[in-house]
């Protein structure tokens, strides 16, 4: 799930866009907003945003110079900006936005540019996936530690959470698929309430009478995607 932070100095445009976002809430969430450009750099610097919509004319610190700072970030969050004005193209453009959303945004404009973001987080996801953590399982009578890079996917059954390797190799885990989504960020999809899958591992999707499953580069394994979750795998194809 994409999480992302809402910055506008007009309450009214913040709850317009919300709303408007809720018809996608199951690719991505309004964690946080601001009311200007200080507060959106201070929820940043404390947060984990994956995208921040930025209106351009605020007071005190511009949108302008908030993208300015992000882009010192070894990986910054993606910027959608919002303005009135369409001059602003070049300026987004110059400071490597996804893109920018006239106001008053159009829903169509922000199916397409959501379309965009999905591309752009899934290359974030790959780098904050170099520096992820490493994990333990449990292999026979050994507890193996590997990086979650090489985990093609997890799965749970009952009460326990297991995973599979790119080597091919299984074992148990002490974490739940919902923590480890949580930790994990946007390397790892839930395609499913059983699984979480490496996003570069996913090779295919298929349609059968049964529903939509997703075929694996380094698995055999077949797994099924939930409704909720088809938008998502499909953006990342």
């Amino acid at each position: 799930m994409i999480q992302a932070l809402v910055v506008d100095d007009e309450a009214l445009a913040r709850a317009r866009l919300k709303r408007l976002l809720e018809s996608h809430s199951d690719f991505i969430s309004v964690a946080a907003e601001a009311d200007d450009g200080s507060e959106a750099l201070t929820k940043i610097a404390n947060g984990n945003f994956d995208v921040v919509f930025l209106d351009i004319e605020m007071r005190d610190v511009s949108g302008i110079d908030v993208a300015k700072s992000l882009a010192k970030m070894d990986v910054p969050p993606a910027i959608i900006f919002t303005t009135a004005y369409s001059e602003y193209a070049i300026t987004a453009v110059n400071l490597q936005a996804v893109g920018y959303l006239l106001k008053p945004i159009e829903t169509h404009a922000l199916a397409d540019i959501l379309g965009k973001l999905a591309k752009v987080n899934r290359i974030q996801a790959g780098h904050r996936a170099s520096k992820s953590a490493d994990i333990s399982y449990q292999l026979g009578n050994k507890l193996v530690r590997i990086n979650t890079n090489e985990v093609c996917y997890f799965h749970a059954d009952g009460k326990y959470t297991a995973l599979v390797t790119m080597h091919g190799s299984e074992g148990l885990v002490d974490e739940s698929l919902k923590d480890l989504e949580s930790r994990l960020g946007n390397a790892f999809i839930r395609i499913h309430r059983h699984s979480l899958v490496n996003c570069d591992e996913i090779s295919a999707l298929e349609q059968t009478v049964h529903g939509h499953f997703v075929r694996l580069k380094s698995s055999n394994a077949v797994l099924p995607v939930s409704r909720r979750a088809l938008k998502l795998v499909k953006s990342l194809l």
